[in-house]
């Protein structure tokens, strides 16, 4: 008994004894536990807090962003001749606090402001680049319980403003001297261009200059081109402002040769029984001047070198300035604006034998007549015929050019009565109803007219009307004028 006494004794202290040891081992373990747990819990809330900031940090810069490329294009919108930098940057600061960035150190720059060096924003050809640096301070959620408690995030955006390209197209035909009484020597284009007193050209000219003062060079390009009986280029895009001016100081209205039996339009004087020209005074002309003939059309019956109002061929001159590889620029706004007192009436290649009488290569159809395989005119509500396409069809074909291949915006502008008078005329209210030559004008719409909507509308401009030269100067001034509207929207 004492024996197995002894044993149990024995035992039952081995087993307390490895209990204690147990219970000291697990409370140590316990303690670490206690600091595993402890410093994980620390660092996962300093990685939540990081990863907190990190995408406050993120959120913040986007708005920068957002602020400061609308801020861009603000102060873009101010791009103009005679701006300064202040009026820049006060746009831009306008857009930047209303987006919530208060940050007085905000800078605007151009071209001109950093001296013509930055190879960003003064690049060739000159383009209209402003560049806003601003910076917003963040303050953070987390990161102060290490003693961080705010950043700075800053951001940089370069905004453009288009560069224009505008070609004016410009009618110089002999109607453009109609503001002289018949018989007045100013009636004649020899005797009225060298003197610049051609009226209403003269008054063309002075609203084409004011036109140009609304642009800012060199950043804005423009080219000249004027048609008559053909067409010509003065002056292929240009941005020296003084070319500009000069070129449109140099137009006159075409003077072709006195009347004799040789082809195209001719300057007619009184002749006396002999047939010789009446110069009493001998200063070269003839003391009454008749205006334009064309001997050829009386021999021969042909008008085809006749016309003197070839819009048709100015439009295309114009179209083909934008594709010249010398002086394209894709990147900038594209504008045709385009100006005569009349109807087409040429070039010779589209007077069919059905338009050989008044007017001169153009029929008194109100329908629009195609080439043979030009299913984009008949798509537009054209008949494919040949035999009838005329010069008013050219016209519109190459209105089609400009505005659709070129993808130009095309300005027009209906001078004098002659636009509203041209026939065929038709009903304002249904221009597919022709009017009867009895009709007030006021309920009808002349050939010149139709054209000039029709290529405005296609175009995506506006046409005016100007009754006579004195209005023609604030016609391009709202012309400039929208213009800007469409660059700053």
């Amino acid at each position: 008994m004492n024996i197995m006494k002894n044993i149990f004794s024995h035992l039952s202290r081995k087993f307390q004894r490895a209990h204690r040891h147990t219970e000291r081992n697990q409370r140590s373990e316990r303690g670490q536990v206690l600091i595993i747990v402890t410093l994980s819990v620390i660092a996962l809330v300093a990685l939540v807090g990081l990863v907190v900031d990190v995408g406050l940090l993120y959120l913040n810069h986007g708005k920068l962003r957002r602020s400061i490329d609308a801020a861009a294009l603000a102060a873009s919108a101010q791009f103009r001749e005679g701006y300064s930098t202040a009026e820049l940057e006060k746009a831009a600061i306008e857009f930047l606090v209303l987006n919530g960035i208060n940050d007085p150190s905000a800078t605007v720059e151009t071209c001109d402001s950093t001296g013509g060096l930055d190879p960003i924003l003064c690049a060739e050809p000159r383009r209209k680049l402003v560049r806003v640096r601003a910076s917003s301070t963040m303050p953070l959620a987390f990161l102060p319980v290490i003693g961080i408690h705010e950043t700075t995030v800053s951001a940089v955006a370069v905004s453009e403003a288009a560069s224009m390209d505008v070609v004016m197209v410009i009618d110089a035909s002999d109607s453009m001297t109609y503001d002289a009484d018949p018989g007045d020597p100013m009636r004649d284009p020899a005797q009225c261009n060298p003197v610049n007193s051609c009226h209403p050209f003269e008054e063309v000219k002075d609203a084409a200059l004011a036109f140009v003062d609304q642009l800012y060079f060199p950043y804005d390009r423009v080219a000249i081109i004027t048609f008559d009986d053909g067409a010509r280029t003065d002056l292929n895009f240009s941005a020296v402002k003084a070319d500009v001016q000069g070129a449109i100081n140099s137009l006159g209205v075409v003077k072709p040769d006195v009347c004799n039996t040789t082809t195209g339009p001719c300057r007619q004087y009184a002749r006396d029984g002999l047939g010789d020209i009446i110069d009493e005074d001998g200063d070269g002309f003839g003391d009454t001047y008749l205006g334009f003939d064309c001997w050829v059309y009386h021999d021969t019956g042909n008008p085809d070198t006749c016309g003197t109002t070839s819009i048709g061929r100015g439009l295309l001159f114009a179209g083909n300035e934008f594709g010249n590889e010398d002086t394209f620029r894709q990147e900038s706004l594209w504008v045709v604006i385009l100006l005569t007192d009349g109807a087409a009436n040429g070039p010779s290649y589209t007077c069919p034998n059905s338009t050989w009488t008044q007017p001169f290569c153009r029929d008194l159809q109100l329908s629009r007549h195609c080439p043979e395989g030009d299913t984009a005119c008949v798509a537009k509500g054209g008949v494919e015929d040949e035999d009838h396409f005329d010069a008013d069809d050219y016209a519109r074909l190459m209105a089609d050019f400009v505005a659709e291949d070129q993808g130009a915006l095309i300005f027009t502008i209906g001078l004098g009565p002659l636009v509203k008078t041209s026939e065929p005329r038709a009903k304002v209210s249904n221009p597919d109803v022709k009017c009867e030559s009895y009709e007030p004008i006021d309920d009808c719409i002349g050939a010149g007219e139709q054209f000039l909507k029709y290529a405005a509308d296609i175009g995506g401009g506006k046409y005016y009307y100007s009754p006579g030269g004195s209005q023609l100067r604030a016609i391009f001034l709202d012309i400039a004028s929208n213009l800007a509207t469409r660059l700053t929207q």
